[in-house]
């Protein structure tokens, strides 16, 4: 059985930081967007659109970053490599699934949150099976 794409996208990330491989000082999370600690990222599931033939599964990822009050541009930057190692990527195996395509539904939106903070969103549409 998958895991929920937002953890194996998580989860990959995690590794890529993890090994250097990606320059990310945020605490990453899956599933939510908590209120602490001010600088994260968060992962959560998506909908998305009826699996292709072969089941293959198309659904999306919600990815926000969220910074400091005050300190917009740190939180664009650190959304900004989390999709340089996602947007346009494919035959990613992740765990048991492999994920053919990965890639942006659109532009960065920015907005902030209750108490201020700015938040990074976007949308990565995620083709797997298993």
């Amino acid at each position: 059985m998958m895991n929920a794409a937002c953890r194996d996208i998580k989860d990959y990330i995690k590794g890529l930081v993890d090994s250097s491989e990606a320059d990310i000082s945020y605490e990453i999370f899956a599933f939510y967007l908590p209120d602490s600690p001010d600088q994260c990222i968060a992962f959560i599931e998506g909908p998305g659109m009826p699996p292709f033939p072969g089941n293959i599964r198309r659904g999306s990822v919600q990815i926000l970053v969220r910074g400091k009050k005050g300190e917009m541009e740190e939180g664009y930057g650190q959304m900004e490599v989390v999709l340089s190692h996602l947007h346009e990527k494919g035959n990613l195996l992740i765990g048991s699934t492999n994920y053919h395509t990965l890639w942006l539904q659109g532009d960065v939106m920015f907005t902030r949150d209750e108490k201020g903070r700015p938040i990074w969103s976007t949308n990565l549409s995620v083709d797997r099976s298993e």
